[in-house]
């Protein structure tokens, strides 16, 4: 609930701060002293028009700041708007927390906004006041002339909250799969354009056999049958230099063997030569033999050749389209593998979510079909208890109408009547509140013809029967153009209606100014040759002798009747 409302420099208004309590809050006054200049004031805080013409004459910028006390149920709704980072307020667990709003608007013309000292955009400010407070009378904020709202206290009225959350939730959900499905579509359609190309290349690879390394061995294999006559011929020459020829490294081998054995005998010293020139005629034999075999394997083999020639091309030919060597060929043929098992699975997905979304759909057009039935019989009891309520309150003649519409469309997710219609979270109603303030004139938008004083009366009577979470209710109009009995009846329900919310109220009827528990007097005074307004307090006396001036006083009589008003209303 508001809390304090600070305000400077907005029209007659220079530095006044005014405190208010719970249940109902009354502001009387002289006509013309200002009273819809502070509900104005308010106004502007929670997101109105700002017009420079407001910054009173001389100032560089007018400032309205609030303090809103909110319970925890509207911090977890507030939450969703934005990061509430606010004291709580000391007391019970359930005390919430306290908001500070403020807006300042320079002669410039530019706008500054604040939450709890940290600046926010305009547009949060109204999200956020829409939730804590409803004006009721000429201004922009209130909600009744917002036909997005009509929906809303419809829902409240007939306790359908939590069946049009079930609906909202299966809702998104329905949305979700079809996201989902349409993201998973776009990736098949992708994916089936390349699949034709994809079979082929991974055929291609596989039909070869690549081996990743294939390529070098092949090369090496190429050189030596390129080569077998010089490796033959070569390999010949060296066993015959090592072993077979005249003069050849064995035979003089074998002479040095002969001497160092004669030597050795001589000298001992030369024993480990021998053993080593020994050593060195084995290795020779052995690398002689090596060679014998070598030349055995060397082939003379063109066809050998010809098919390695291929071989070689083939898979140079791979390396070139796939990535510029065997390995990265072998790992294209796995990515492609990966993508056309994607594929397959992409398909099985998405008829898995067509499975899910026509049992979601069906589900979800029941529970459609049967909030909007409920609405139908809630908007019927709705309109025969404001017509009640609306006849309690002077409004006799007139006509209010819950209009419940449904959109056709071919393509809609719920089917009535062998035609399909559209719908959305809330379901597929539309909800729209029509008045006829005369008998005999036909029902139109309550947006288009209701004055101040009709939609705060027939908000005093939504709100008598709705069940929301806005705390704060300000009637600026409430009394216009009745009196006597009537006053009573509605200084009355303001009065139970304050029992359940905070609400402020400005009135010239002495018989609702008496119900109050808070009562301020705003004035209109000059000081150093400028007008300005002030908020007074008042209690006791005071308050008896304001009454008493409502009622045309302020002399005994008016004084005598003001005090039985204060004493019947249980305010003395």
């Amino acid at each position: 609930m508001l809390r304090e409302l600070h305000v400077q420099n907005y029209a007659l208004m220079v530095d006044l701060s005014i405190e208010f309590g719970d249940g109902l809050n009354l502001l009387t006054g002289e006509t013309g002293v200002g009273k819809s200049i502070l509900i104005g004031a308010l106004g502007f805080l929670l997101g109105e028009k700002g017009d420079v013409d407001l910054i009173r004459t001389g100032a560089e910028r007018v400032t309205v700041e609030g303090s809103f006390e909110i319970s925890k149920d509207l911090e977890s709704t507030l939450g969703r708007l934005a990061p509430l980072e606010a004291d709580v307020e000391e007391g019970t667990p359930d005390s919430g927390i306290t908001l500070i709003l403020k807006r300042n608007l320079s002669q410039n013309g530019r706008s500054q906004c604040y939450l709890n000292g940290s600046a926010t955009p305009l547009s949060l400010l109204r999200k956020i006041g829409d939730h804590l407070l409803d004006i009721h009378g000429q201004h922009e904020h209130q909600s009744l002339l917002k036909v997005e709202n009509h929906l809303r206290y419809l829902d409240s009225f007939a306790r359908l909250g939590e069946e049009r959350d079930r609906v909202g939730k299966l809702y998104r959900d329905y949305e979700t799969l079809l996201k989902e499905i349409s993201e998973k579509e776009t990736k098949r359609k992708e994916l089936t354009e390349r699949e034709e190309l994809w079979r082929f290349q991974w055929e291609e690879i596989d039909r070869a056999g690549v081996e990743e390394g294939e390529d070098l061995k092949l090369e090496r294999q190429r050189v030596i049958l390129e080569n077998a006559q010089y490796l033959l011929k070569s390999s010949q020459e060296i066993s015959e230099r090592l072993s077979t020829g005249e003069g050849c490294v064995g035979e003089h081998l074998g002479i040095i063997q002969k001497l160092f054995e004669g030597m050795a005998d001589l000298d001992p010293r030369l024993k480990e030569s021998l053993e080593n020139a020994n050593t060195l005629s084995y290795q020779v034999d052995d690398l002689w033999r090596s060679l014998l075999d070598y030349e055995k394997r060397i082939e003379f083999d063109p066809n050998r050749l010809d098919q390695a020639n291929e071989r070689l091309d083939l898979l140079n030919t791979l390396k070139k389209k796939y990535g510029g060597s065997l390995k990265a060929a072998l790992e294209y043929k796995e990515r492609i593998e990966t993508e056309l098992q994607n594929l397959e699975r992409n398909v099985d997905e998405t008829k898995s979510l067509h499975e899910r979304l026509k049992k979601v759909k069906e589900e979800l057009s029941v529970k459609i079909f049967s909030l909007s039935q409920k609405r139908e019989r809630g908007a019927e009891n709705l309109e025969n208890q404001i017509k009640k309520e609306l006849k309690d309150l002077g409004m006799e003649g007139s006509r209010f109408h819950v209009g419940v519409k449904q959109k056709e469309d071919p393509g809609g997710l719920v089917e009535m009547d062998g035609k399909r219609f559209q719908a959305e979270e809330d379901g597929m109603d539309r909800i729209e509140f029509l008045l006829s303030t005369n008998p005999g004139e036909e029902l139109k938008p309550l947006r288009k013809i209701a004055s101040g004083g009709e939609i705060s009366r027939i908000m005093l009577a939504l709100k008598g029967l709705l069940k929301d979470q806005i705390p704060t209710l300000i009637f600026d109009e409430v009394d216009a153009g009745i009196g006597g009995r009537m006053a009573e009846v509605i200084g009355s329900r303001l009065q139970n209606l304050s029992k359940k919310k905070q609400i402020i109220c400005i009135t010239h009827l002495p018989q609702i100014a008496a119900q109050g528990g808070t009562h301020y007097r705003v004035i209109k005074k000059i000081e150093k040759g400028r007008t300005l307004t002030q908020i007074i307090p008042l209690k006791g006396e005071e308050r008896k002798r304001e009454i008493a001036r409502m009622l045309g006083g302020p002399n005994q009589i008016a004084l005598q009747h003001a005090g039985e008003m204060l004493n019947k209303a249980g305010n003395s």
